[in-house]
């Protein structure tokens, strides 16, 4: 279950007191997917609380899936915890767990603060 986090230094725009965007690049290690997603922490990001994570970019393998980010549920979003990053083979299909990922990154933009 890790992801292998690299930041963008240069994404991080500050646009207000309660929203921060930054973009970091994610690898998946080998055959580590987890049933129900990667789990994600804001603390990887910079930040307190993410409100919403999109997929902008892919390379290698990673093109070969659809990646969406499952918030937590209302109340459960903490700065440890944010919510899945979950991945399909197809639309509504999840891969299976502990499915190599590994071979390719997806860069993602968080907003939150």
């Amino acid at each position: 279950m890790a992801l292998t986090y690299t930041e963008n230094a240069d994404s991080r725009a500050h646009l207000g007191p309660s929203c921060i965007v930054q973009e970091n690049v994610v690898q998946p290690a080998a055959a580590d997917y987890p049933t129900g997603g990667y789990p994600i922490n804001p603390q990887n990001w910079g930040m307190g609380l993410i409100s919403g994570l999109v997929p902008i970019a892919y390379t290698g393998t990673a093109v070969n899936y659809l990646w969406e980010f499952i918030q937590a549920a209302a109340g459960t979003a903490t700065p440890t915890f944010a919510g899945y990053l979950y991945v399909q083979s197809a639309p509504g299909t999840q891969v299976a767990a502990n499915t190599d990922l590994s071979g390719g990154t997806v860069k993602l933009r968080a907003s939150g603060f």
